[in-house]
C-alpha cells in the first residue's frame, strides 16, 4: 500500500484547522468586546428640552471622550469592565456636570444655563452663529455661508442657514434652510423638521433649477442607535435648460428619501445622503462634515441632477 505523502497530509489537515482558526477569531473578537463598556444617552437644554449638539462628554480623568450629535445624543465606549462610569459633561454657555452613570445604560442629561453668560440686558445667551467660506469646484468657485442658531434675536428655537456661490458671471447657486422647532416625541420616536429652498444656474451644464421642499427626520431613541436619522421629504421644483423653452421646461412635485448618520468617536464625522424624485429626473445630494477642534468645521457637499454636478468645499467657524 502506498503511504500518503507529506503534501497529502497537509491538504487533509487544512480543512480541520480552518474551523478552529475561525473559532479563535470569534472568541478573540468576543473577548475584546467583553472588555469594554458602553454608555449612551442624550444631552438636552433643561429649559427648552431641546437636544444640544457639540457637547463634550469625557470619561473622568482621561482623554477618552465624544461629542454629542445633532440631536444631543452620544455613545461613549469605555475600556475595561465596570458597573458604573463617571463622566464629565461640558458645553459653552452651560454649567459643567459630573455624573456617575450605570454601565450599558442610556441616560438623559439636562444642562442648566451658566449664569455667567448673562449679558447686560439680563438675557441668557442662547444665540450662536457660524460663518464660512465655500467654493464650488466646477461652476461657482467663490462663495460664503452663514448660519444662525438660538433664541436671542428671534425668540423662538429656529436655526437659519444660507449659502451663495458664484463665478461673478452667469453661474450661481443659492440655498436657504430653516430648522423648525421639534415636534412632540411619540414614545421613543423623535422628530426634526426642515424647510429648504435652492436656486442654481450653470451655463456649462445648460441648466437652471429651483426647488422648495420640506424634510421630516425620524430618530428611534434609545432602542436604535441615536446617531442615525431617517429623512423623508416632499416638495416642488422647476427645471429648464438655457435658453428656456416651454417644451423642455419641467415643473412638478417630488418626494425623497435619505439618512443622516454621525460616526462615533474618534471619527466624529457627520454623513448625510438624500435622493429626490422630481418629474422625469432624479436629484442626488450628499454631505460629509467634521469639526476641527471646538470652533472650525470642514464640509464637503455634492449636488447632482440631470447634466448638473457640483461639489463644494466649505470651511466655517462658530462664534459663541
Amino acid at each position: 500500500m502506498r503511504a500518503p505523502s507529506a503534501s497529502t497530509g497537509c491538504h487533509l489537515a487544512l480543512p480541520m484547522k480552518l474551523p478552529l482558526f475561525l473559532c479563535f477569531l470569534l472568541l478573540g473578537s468576543w473577548s475584546a468586546r467583553a472588555q469594554t463598556t458602553t454608555v449612551s444617552g442624550r444631552i438636552i437644554d433643561a429649559k427648552s428640552k431641546e437636544g444640544l449638539p457639540g457637547v463634550t462628554i469625557l470619561q473622568l480623568n482621561t482623554v477618552n471622550g465624544v461629542s454629542s450629535s445633532f440631536d444631543g445624543s452620544f455613545s461613549l465606549t469605555v475600556p475595561g469592565q465596570s458597573d458604573s462610569v463617571t463622566i464629565s459633561v461640558s458645553a459653552i454657555g452651560y454649567v459643567k456636570q459630573q455624573r456617575r452613570v450605570a454601565a450599558g445604560s442610556s441616560t438623559m442629561l439636562r444642562l442648566e444655563s451658566d449664569p455667567r453668560t448673562i449679558n447686560s440686558d439680563d438675557m441668557v445667551v442662547y444665540f450662536r452663529y457660524r460663518g464660512g467660506l465655500t467654493s464650488g469646484l466646477r461652476y461657482a468657485p467663490y462663495g460664503a455661508s452663514a448660519q444662525i442658531f438660538g433664541r436671542r434675536f428671534i425668540r423662538i428655537p429656529l436655526n437659519i442657514s444660507g449659502s451663495y456661490h458664484t463665478n461673478f458671471k452667469r453661474n450661481y447657486a443659492a440655498t436657504v434652510s430653516v430648522d423648525l422647532p421639534a415636534l412632540p416625541k411619540l414614545g421613543p420616536l423623535h422628530f426634526s423638521e426642515k424647510l429648504d429652498y435652492q436656486h442654481l444656474r450653470a451655463e456649462a451644464a445648460n441648466a437652471q433649477f429651483s426647488s422648495y421642499s420640506t424634510t421630516l427626520g425620524l430618530t428611534l431613541y434609545p432602542r436604535a442607535t441615536s446617531q442615525s436619522e431617517l429623512l423623508l421629504s416632499a416638495g416642488y421644483a422647476r427645471y429648464q435648460p438655457l435658453p428656456p423653452t416651454e417644451t423642455t421646461t419641467s415643473t412638478g412635485y417630488g418626494y425623497g428619501l435619505g439618512f443622516r448618520y454621525s460616526l462615533p468617536y474618534p471619527l466624529e464625522v457627520d454623513l448625510q445622503a438624500q435622493a429626490t424624485r422630481w418629474p422625469s429626473y432624479w436629484q442626488f445630494q450628499g454631505s460629509i462634515s467634521r469639526f476641527m477642534g471646538q470652533q472650525f468645521q470642514l464640509s464637503l457637499t455634492a449636488n447632482q441632477l440631470r447634466s448638473y454636478t457640483e461639489v463644494s468645499l466649505t470651511l466655517s467657524r462658530s462664534f459663541y
